[in-house]
């Protein structure tokens, strides 16, 4: 059997582009921060935006978790972190989403709670009083026409007082409720 010129060249080539490959995904990998999560049985998810180095969820085992130690995560420069001791002190609690902006040299954070999305993939439940419309449609079963009159129903109470108010909504029964008590929670 004859092989063409072509085919001789193929696998050099498919090597090459192995390489370059190799390559590529390694250069993420060294430029990502190192995996400072540590592993704990229950972690404590805060998520970190804006002007930070590495935005995103971060775990803690321990409360409390303070700005400055989201912001050591996120591999923000020793000045921010430091100017981050000047901020609320308070501790950030589980679900929080913290916005780190930095205008005219100046730090500043807004805290914000963590989008649905993100909490039922991390496991927290979702403050139904608190998302949006949009975002009761990361529940699921719950659609848009159902996040629809959940948010009328919640508007028209000022809000629920407890996952039992939610058999209010038409269309909960208690068998949705059920499937629904564990992903959320009335803050």
């Amino acid at each position: 059997m004859k092989t063409s010129r072509r085919d001789n060249r193929t696998g050099p080539i498919l090597a090459l582009l192995l390489v370059l490959l190799a390559i590529g995904s390694s250069r993420g990998v060294v430029d990502a921060p190192a995996a400072h999560s540590p592993v704990c049985d229950t972690p404590l998810y805060v998520e970190a935006a804006g002007d930070v180095p590495w935005p995103g969820v971060y775990g803690f085992c321990e409360q409390p978790v303070e700005a400055a130690a989201l912001l050591s995560r996120t591999g923000a420069d020793s000045r921010t972190r430091s100017e981050a001791e000047d901020l609320d002190t308070r501790p950030l609690a589980p679900g929080t989403r913290v916005v780190f902006q930095i205008r005219d040299g100046e730090l500043r954070m807004l805290r914000e709670s963590m989008n649905a999305f993100n909490r039922l993939t991390l496991g927290m439940p979702v403050p139904v009083n608190c998302v949006s419309t949009e975002e009761l449609t990361a529940l699921p079963g719950v659609g848009p026409s159902l996040a629809r009159s959940i948010a009328a129903q919640r508007n028209r109470m000022n809000g629920f007082e407890s996952e039992a108010d939610l058999l209010t909504v038409h269309g909960i029964g208690t068998r949705t409720l059920e499937r629904l008590r564990p992903l959320v929670c009335i803050p």
